[in-house]
């Protein structure tokens, strides 16, 4: 009974590591080869993947790498730069950490 407990206990830890921000994206974003449209996402990180998902309910799943950063954020926030039209997300800064996201590492 014991081993069946602590089983189901293991299994149960990625579901209770999952994080959740919400990011608002206000110019047509670029991850990796998807573009994104303006708007708010829930970005949920689970180990080395991330799920952003839309006002509408569309997922899109992507590689994530948390990395360190020099500074604390004082939001979350989504950094990128502009090219060719669409901004390209760098990372995605946790607000209260130095932890950034970046997505397809």
């Amino acid at each position: 009974m014991l081993k069946r407990l602590a089983i189901l206990a293991l299994l149960c830890v990625p579901f209770l590591c999952a994080k959740t921000y919400i990011i608002s994206l206000t110019n047509k974003t670029q991850v990796g080869t998807v573009v994104l449209k303006p708007g708010e996402y829930a970005l949920s990180v689970n180990g080395s993947e991330a799920v952003l998902t839309d006002d509408g309910g569309h997922r899109t799943k992507f590689g994530a790498k948390v990395e360190a950063s020099d500074i604390v954020f004082p939001y979350t926030s989504a950094v990128s730069t502009p090219a060719n039209g669409v901004d390209k997300l760098e990372y995605v800064g946790i607000k209260g950490t130095k932890d950034k996201i970046v997505l397809n590492p």
